[in-house]
C-alpha cells in the first residue's frame, strides 16, 4: 500500500513505534518523493528520479521550515522526539546542517531535553558537513537492510554511483549511530543463501550504538512482500545481541500482538 505524501512542513505529533510521540519535519517537497534510494518496500512508492542534489526551488525553504517549527513547538504538548523524515531523504536539503543547528536551538527553547532524530539512508554521510550535522543530533537513525552489493541493489536500489562498502565505511565511527534494519518475507534476496551472514558482517563492521529491527506495517502487494512475525524479529535481535554484543531491539505494529 502506498500512502500519500506529507503535504505539510511540520506534521503530527504522531505515535511512532520506535520514538513515541514524535513531531515530524519534512524539509523536502510536498508534491514528490526526493531520494537517493528507491527501496523495494517504500511506503511512498517508487522514486521516479534518483538524485543527490535536488533543485532548491522544489524544496521547503529554511525560513519556512523554521517558522512552522517554532509555531508548533510553542503550542504542542510535551514530545518524545522531534524527527526529520518526510517525503524521501531529509539530508538532501542543501541547508540541512543549518537546519539542524537552528532546530536544536528551538528545541532548547521550547522543548528542552527532547531528542532531535533524523531518519536517513546514509547516502550523504561521505559529505563532511552532513556527517558533522548528524553527529550533532541526539538520534541519528541510519538505514542498513543488507550487507552485499547485490542485495543492496535489489532491495534499496540506490543511485548507481553508491556502493555498499562506501556506505559501511561512512557509517563506521558515527557518534551515537543507531541502525534501523527492515526485514520482510517474499520476493528478495533476503531469503537467499548467505544474505543473513552478509548482513551480520556489515553490523560487525559498523558496530553501531544500537540496532532497531522492524518490518512492514502491512503487505506490499505490488512487490509481493509480507511482514515478518514478532517472534522472527525478536530472534534476529537476539542474534545481534548474543553474537555481536550490540544492543538490539525488535519493533512491530500494535496489531501484530493480536495475530
Amino acid at each position: 500500500m502506498v500512502i500519500p505524501f506529507q503535504t505539510r512542513v511540520v506534521y503530527g505529533p504522531i505515535r511512532s513505534r520506535r520514538l513515541g510521540v514524535s513531531l515530524g519535519i519534512n524539509p523536502l517537497s510536498p508534491y514528490q518523493k526526493i531520494c537517493s534510494f528507491d527501496c523495494i518496500y517504500c511506503q511512498y512508492g517508487r522514486t521516479t528520479k534518483l538524485i543527490l542534489h535536488p533543485d532548491p526551488c522544489s524544496l521547503h525553504t529554511l525560513p519556512e521550515i523554521l517558522e512552522k517549527l517554532e509555531i508548533t513547538l510553542k503550542t504542542t504538548c510535551r514530545l518524545d522526539a522531534i524527527t526529520f523524515s518526510g517525503n524521501g531523504e531529509p539530508t538532501l536539503h542543501p541547508e540541512f546542517p543549518q537546519l539542524i543547528e537552528a532546530a536544536r536551538k528551538l528545541r532548547n527553547k521550547y522543548q528542552p531535553g527532547v531528542p532531535v532524530a533524523v531518519f536517513t539512508n546514509g547516502s550523504t554521510l561521505l559529505d563532511p558537513c552532513i556527517r558533522a550535522a548528524l553527529e550533532d543530533v541526539d538520534l541519528p537513525l541510519v538505514k542498513l537492510d543488507c550487507g552485499s552489493q547485490a542485495s543492496f541493489e535489489q532491495i534499496n536500489r540506490p543511485i548507481p554511483t553508491l556502493k555498499i562498502d562506501e556506505l559501511l565505511t561512512a557509517m563506521k565511527g558515527l557518534k551515537k549511530l543507531i541502525l534501523q534494519c527492515l526485514f520482510f518475507c517474499g520476493k528478495s534476496t533476503k531469503g537467499s543463501e548467505g544474505f543473513f551472514e552478509d548482513w551480520l558482517r556489515a553490523m560487525e563492521i559498523v558496530h553501531p550504538t544500537a540496532v532497531q529491527i522492524y518490518s512492514l506495517d502491512q503487505e506490499n502487494l505490488l512487490e509481493n512482500l509480507t511482514p515478518c512475525k514478532p517472534f522472527e524479529l525478536n530472534h534476529i535481535a537476539e542474534i545481534v545481541r548474543v553474537k555481536l554484543g550490540i544492543p538490539a531491539e525488535a519493533f512491530w505494529p500494535v496489531a501484530e500482538w493480536l495475530r
